[in-house]
């Protein structure tokens, strides 16, 4: 509920309202809200902001195996925000939060790797890390934080009428025409096409009623640095990918 009221989504957009629900269910141990819950005090979203204490419920939320809060910790200690700056610390939770499948976890370790941030600089090593597809289960919480990372490396917000935090293509099958695993490779290669390997995405399969797969991408891409504007024609755009 807490997150339907943070996004917007089913029912109005009430940041104070969703910080209520998340400190209701982080007080009965949910790793989740209290990872979402950092993530509203560390933005200052519905509640003052205080990066100490956002700091303090990631780490509850890591003890608790949350992969996001992992990756959100990193970068609190590669950014200095809560915590006095140390590369070694960003490194550590990035590397954690990246073997239990935070996506952005292991992009900002590959970046680590390729720019020699608290680790020795290493292009083989990083190029291992590089990777796009995302768990559905943690994209939200993944592209929110690239969404914050973008505006702490451009100095650029976005309005809120067009903050768009990701797109989504669908696409069509007959029936029998592919098995799932197929339609899920065809979503993933298309996928890559389309963002060029600049944005980390999830494909979602589903049977019925007719088989289709959905790609949702980040509308920001890996490197935080540049925001995807979707244009008019951006439909036959994909059509006419090769």
């Amino acid at each position: 509920y807490g997150w339907c009221l943070y996004h917007g989504v089913g029912l109005a957009r009430d940041w104070p309202a969703a910080v209520e629900w998340y400190e209701k269910a982080a007080a009965l141990g949910d790793g989740l809200a209290m990872s979402n819950l950092g993530w509203c005090y560390g933005q200052g979203e519905g509640v003052e902001m205080d990066q100490a204490k956002a700091v303090l419920l990631y780490g509850m939320a890591a003890a608790q195996g949350e992969a996001v809060a992992m990756h959100n910790i990193g970068w609190c200690y590669e950014a200095g925000r809560g915590v006095e700056r140390d590369a070694l610390a960003a490194v550590a939770w990035y590397r954690k939060g990246a073997e239990l499948g935070s996506c952005g976890a292991v992009f900002s370790l590959g970046v680590c790797y390729a720019a020699g941030g608290g680790v020795e600089a290493d292009i083989r090593t990083a190029a291992i890390w590089y990777w796009n597809e995302c768990d559905p289960q943690t994209a939200d919480a993944e592209f929110l934080l690239s969404k914050a990372k973008y505006k702490a490396i451009t100095g650029r917000e976005q309005k809120k009428d067009a903050d768009v935090l990701c797109y989504q293509i669908r696409q069509s099958f007959r029936h029998g025409e592919v098995d799932a695993e197929t339609a899920l490779k065809i979503g993933y290669d298309l996928a890559m096409r389309w963002t060029k390997g600049k944005h980390a995405f999830f494909v979602s399969h589903i049977d019925r009623p007719h088989p289709h797969i959905h790609i949702y991408y980040n509308s920001t891409t890996l490197d935080c640095t540049r925001k995807f504007r979707d244009f008019i024609g951006s439909a036959r755009a994909v059509r006419r990918l090769p």
